[in-house]
């Protein structure tokens, strides 16, 4: 059975917000530096492989309807890029902090249920574009490292 667009993105959605757990619980256990290393660079590439299939196959198709909020949510993913290259910084520093992680997993979350209230549901809505010659729900699996 293949997943819709709404369903894959959304179990990604869930898949690294079980990583955020990981990361703030290593954070506050202060695990040694090398685990917690590996812990955020799965989430990073995780999260930065999210982005960028939602920028590359969904945007594109809602953005002609919902222009707006398709650049709010775009200039939501360069916020959180942001915080999360200050975050890459600490972690490379041996200082990253569980209020740190908090506040990028408080903010990705709200980001997060943001999109399965529009965005989301408007790609689900247009269904798929005949011309396409690989449905979306393959670009999406391939885009993100399941």
């Amino acid at each position: 059975m293949t997943a819709n667009p709404k369903e894959l993105l959304s179990h990604d959605h869930a898949r690294l917000d079980a990583l955020f757990a990981e990361i703030v619980d290593a954070a506050e256990a202060d695990v040694d530096s090398r685990t917690l290393g590996e812990l955020w660079t799965a989430f990073e590439r995780g999260l930065l492989a999210h982005f960028n299939a939602e920028e590359r196959y969904l945007f594109p198709r809602v953005a002609a309807t919902h222009r707006d909020e398709i650049h709010e949510l775009a200039r939501e993913h360069d916020e959180i890029r942001a915080l999360l290259s200050e975050l890459d910084i600490a972690v490379d520093l041996h200082f990253l902090r569980a209020a740190n992680v908090q506040q990028l997993v408080s903010r990705i979350r709200a980001h997060a249920e943001r999109e399965d209230r529009t965005l989301y549901r408007w790609a689900q809505e247009l269904g798929e574009p005949v011309k396409s010659a690989l449905p979306v729900e393959d670009r999406l699996k391939r885009s993100i490292d399941f």
